[in-house]
This record gives C-alpha cells, structure tokens and sequence, in this order.
C-alpha cells in the first residue's frame, strides 16, 4: 500500500482533516495531535483516549523540550506504543500526528517508530499517513523517499484515495 504525507503550515488544519476522515470508521489507528482547552493532546484513535502531551516545568517525569515546550516522554512513549499496536494488528490505515522538529533531531517520536515508516510503503495490509509541518517536509520526503505528499489545500484527493 503507501506511505503518504499531508503537510501544510502550523496551524492550517491538517488534523482536523484527518479528524474528519476518521469519523464513523474502525479501521483507522495510531494518534493525532489536537490541542484541547489550549494544551496539546495526543488522541489514540483505536483506544479513543486523550493523553496530554504538555509536561509541567515541575513535573518528576521525563521530559522531551524543544524551544518553549516541555513534553511528557511518558505521553510520546503511550502515542509510539498505541501506533505499534495499530500496525500489528494491520489497521487498514494508520496515522503519525505529527513528524516535527524532535523528530527531525531523531527524538520524540522517534527512532521507535523509523521501522514503521521505512517499511510502509512496502505494506500490502495498510497505509501509513504521516503529518509533517510545511518547514520539515523537504527533510522529510528525502529521508523517506516518499512519493505521495497532500498538503491541506488539496486533501480532498488524499481522501478520495480512501472513499
């Protein structure tokens, strides 16, 4: 199947797209990223849970930071197991939200989750979409060799893929 990228400015939608295509479906697994009551979230699709993502600057956990944010490790590590989980079990599609700047530096999402996207478009039980902000895109598509980039403005040809 594919590898497929949906990219766009901070900002612009890109999860909300996904979001929508979602909506009503049991085949789709892995986390988005949306930002609820101001704090950013990962959503485990399959499981249907909210983990904050945000850590706090007096928090004992481990934290991931990256310019003004402090991350929770443990909330990456649940969005990295909850994605793995969703491959295994071979989710018709599965979605990254989103390849940024920790992952450019080969933390936070990753190198946990580098397998998944090396192999993805070599899968034939399911699709791998991964949401990389506009600025890394170009990082991105040479480090993965991917073919299949939307960006938000044309996303209605990446769900015509899907219905």
């Amino acid at each position: 199947m594919s590898l497929f990228v949906l990219s766009g400015k901070s900002g612009i939608g890109k999860t909300t797209c996904l979001e929508k295509l979602c909506q009503g479906r049991n085949d789709i697994g892995g986390f988005l990223s949306p930002i609820v009551n101001g704090k950013r979230n990962f959503y485990l699709i399959s499981q249907q849970k909210y983990v904050e993502m945000e850590a706090n600057e007096v928090s004992f956990e481990d934290i991931l930071k990256i310019r003004k944010y402090t991350f929770s490790k443990l909330a990456f590590d649940e969005a990295i197991s909850a994605l793995q989980m969703d491959w295994s079990e071979q989710k018709r599609i599965c979605i990254l939200d989103e390849f940024g700047p920790l992952e450019k530096d080969n933390t936070g999402l990753l190198p946990e989750l580098n397998e998944i996207i090396k192999t993805a478009s070599k899968s034939e039980q399911h699709d791998l979409i991964v949401v990389v902000r506009e600025s890394l895109r170009d990082h991105f598509v040479s480090k993965y060799m991917v073919t299949k980039v939307f960006n938000v403005e044309n996303v209605k040809n990446l769900f015509e893929v899907y219905y």
